[in-house]
């Protein structure tokens, strides 16, 4: 099980990305909120649609969650 993330920072393309713990591009931690363990992206970004952001702003990110990646 991985700890998951969402950046409170807006992508140019206006999306916050979801990242694990341990990816080279995670953010400050000032700008991250905390989503929980999983065993995959899939239910961190369900949780960060249901509880911060909309399903169209979030997506996973290349480097960590790449199989949560769509754009």
């Amino acid at each position: 099980m991985d700890r998951y993330y969402v950046s409170m920072t807006v992508q140019q393309d206006g999306v916050h990305e979801v990242h694990r713990e341990t990816c080279r591009w995670l953010p400050d931690t000032n700008h991250l909120i905390e989503l929980g363990y999983f065993s995959s992206c899939w239910p961190a970004i369900e949780v960060a649609v249901e509880q911060f952001y909309a399903r169209s702003i979030v997506d996973g990110c290349i480097s960590c969650s790449m199989n949560c990646h769509s754009r």
